[in-house]
């Protein structure tokens, strides 16, 4: 079927058949439609995973759960009725919430409850993973994500569903530039934005499927300064 299953990074043997020192790897379970059951990452390529997840998920092929025997836990990621996913997992950012010590009480607690006991609660103060929150147009096209207080990027398109540059965050702006047929895109990243011409770096060019502009089939790279 073709589908990819691991990936690492390294030096090639002498008969590049091989990675001899790795510096980098990860490893996809795969269920009969490609959701990711499993997930592992090996951050510096030693042959010990710094993260290894379980994931399920339901007949809409939604994440329904993420858990961790081995690193950061995520967030689960959130959907609305259209499929788009409206919460992001944001590793290895934390965000630290109160609950008061009276919410999971029962009726029959609260009805014996003291003033003494009640004047003795507390807060229970826990640090859960951070999820980040997508916004979409009419058209089911990303146009915002927040982290809850501020932008995180922040996306336009014109009326051939081409991304136009981003206005925020203004100092990663990318642009986006149509080929033939609308089958190929290329997007090229500023280093820097002062609303004059800038330099461009890692010029970056993509082939779509003509049947379906949403399926990359190629992507190739190269310096431009």
């Amino acid at each position: 079927m073709y589908r990819l299953t691991d990936q690492k990074r390294g030096t090639l043997n002498g008969t590049q058949t091989a990675i001899t020192a790795g510096t980098f790897e990860q490893q996809w379970g795969l269920d009969g439609t490609g959701n990711w059951k499993t997930f592992k990452q090996d951050d510096d390529g030693n042959g010990t995973w710094e993260l290894n997840q379980t994931r399920t998920a339901n007949k809409g092929n939604e994440i329904t759960n993420i858990t961790n025997s081995v690193g950061t836990v995520w967030a689960t990621p959130a959907y609305d009725t259209a499929g788009n996913m409206t919460g992001m997992p944001n590793p290895p950012v934390t965000i630290t919430g109160s609950t008061p010590a009276w919410v999971p009480m029962t009726e029959a607690q609260w009805n014996t409850l003291t003033e003494a006991e009640w004047s003795a609660m507390t807060e229970n103060t826990t640090s859960q993973p951070q999820r980040l929150s997508a916004s979409y147009d009419a058209w089911n096209r990303l146009v915002l994500i927040t982290n809850g207080t501020q932008k995180v990027s922040e996306h336009g398109y014109d009326a051939r569903v081409i991304k136009s540059p981003p206005t925020y965050p203004p100092t990663n702006a990318r642009n986006l530039h149509p080929g033939n047929a609308l089958s190929k895109l290329g997007k090229r990243r500023n280093p820097g934005f002062s609303g004059v011409s800038v330099s461009i770096r890692n010029a970056k060019g993509y082939l779509y499927e003509l049947r379906n502009r949403r399926l990359m089939v190629r992507a190739h790279s190269s310096a431009i300064i």
